[in-house]
Order: structure tokens, then sequence, then C-alpha cells
């Protein structure tokens, strides 16, 4: 373990530090699956080779010896940040909106236009315009809980911990809280290894 760099493998981790150097307009995302619509919503991704034949030989060469219920390791990938895509796709219904005569400012609020007021085209295109809006303020939300969680990570806990265990001690309750948890954690190994048995057994009789 010496040589690894103990960085936890998040896409929010890394996507600050990389704005931290000074790089704009991308993010990192967690690369969940290589089939064609996991790639397609990861857009261009660095690093990542969509085609069929290579999509063939990356996932065969990943490790085949841990079951399917282990998650060893994680794959990311840069692409660019989601949160531009959507404001220019937007911008462009925006400009679609008033050609229809829907809004007579591209930067209006969505929240005022009724659907029920247009119809046709111009129904397809407010339905579309709302869509990509919910979309960008789902990012937006994204971007903030990942601000929230790498505060946290960066939060030294140890005084808290340190004070929290000194007053478990005096209140007496703590050699009692520390067997329940050994007790717990014995009862969570001897169902794990009672699960990887089971995935064995299933696995020799195939």
């Amino acid at each position: 373990m010496a040589n690894w760099c103990l960085i936890e493998s998040d896409p929010g981790v890394f996507t600050e530090l990389i704005e931290s150097f000074g790089v704009r307009d991308v993010e990192v995302s967690e690369v969940l699956s290589f089939d064609a619509e996991e790639l397609r919503q990861l857009g261009n991704a660095a690093g990542l080779d969509r085609s069929p034949s290579s999509t063939t030989f990356q996932t065969s060469s990943l490790p085949s010896r841990y079951s399917p219920s282990e998650i060893r390791f994680n794959l990311l990938a840069l692409v660019r940040d989601r949160r531009s895509a959507l404001r220019e796709q937007l911008e462009e219904q925006m400009a679609v909106l008033m050609s229809f005569g829907v809004v007579d400012d591209p930067t209006a609020s969505l929240d005022v236009v009724d659907v029920s007021n247009v119809d046709g085209s111009a129904k397809a295109a407010v339905l579309e315009a709302k869509r990509l809006q919910r979309q960008l303020d789902d990012e937006e939300d994204k971007r903030r809980q990942w601000k929230k969680e790498n505060e946290r990570r960066k939060h030294n806990y140890i005084p808290l911990f340190m004070q929290l265990t000194r007053e478990l001690a005096k209140a007496g309750v703590l050699p009692r809280l520390l067997e329940s948890a050994k007790e717990k954690y014995a009862e969570r190994m001897r169902e794990h290894q009672h699960k990887a048995l089971g995935q064995y057994s299933r696995q020799g009789k195939q």
C-alpha cells in the first residue's frame, strides 16, 4: 500500500481536484458499464474507445476472479461538464421558443410558461426546454452535493471522536457499546462467509 495514493475514488473528489488545477468545462464520471447506452450518456469520454471491438476487449480484460457482489475497484472517465452541454441545448431551445412567440426573453423562466396555452411544434419545444431545465437543475444539485461531501472529507473529526469517547467512558457505557459493536461485526462476518460459501458452491455446480 506504500506506493498507492490514498485518494477516495469518487467523481466529486477528482472533479474538484482537477478544477483546483485550473481546468474548466470537464468533470469526472463513474463508468458503470460498457454498454452502448452508458457510453452514449458519458459522451466523449477521454480514454474510452467506444467502438464495439474495443468495448469487447475492455470488458473481457477486466478481472474475473471477483464475484458479482464484490466491488474491488471502479472506473472513472473524464467527460465534458454536463452543465455546459445542457446550457447550450437550453439556449438553442429558448431561441426556438422565441421564434414561436412563446417567450420574448431567452433568459425567461419556464415556470411561467403554461403548456396548455400552446400546441403543435411550440408545445413540443416547451416540453423539451422544460426537460433540459430539469436536467440542468439536477446537475447543479449534484455539484452542490459534491461540495458538501468534499467539505466533510476535509474536516478533522478526530477531536469530536475523542471527546465523544471520553464522555461515553465517563458515563460508563463505553464497554457495553464496544461489546455490542464486536458482536455486530462478528455477525456481519458470519453472514459474509455464509454468502461467499453459497456462491462458491453454486459456481462449483455450474
